[in-house]
């Protein structure tokens, strides 16, 4: 194998290890996804004419 094949090889490994801690962490929290997303005030601000 190619060593590039090798890294995402092992990358997508350690990121389904990642997605399973994950899972289980929020599992053990009882959190809904939607709880677990950043929420922020949005909007514009108009600051002069150019």
């Amino acid at each position: 194998m190619g060593q590039k094949l090798v890294f995402e090889l092992r990358s997508a490994a350690a990121r389904t290890d990642l997605d399973e801690i994950w899972k289980m962490l929020q599992a053990a929290a009882k959190l809904e996804i939607f709880d677990t997303l950043t929420r922020g005030s949005g909007g514009v601000t108009f600051i002069e004419h150019v």
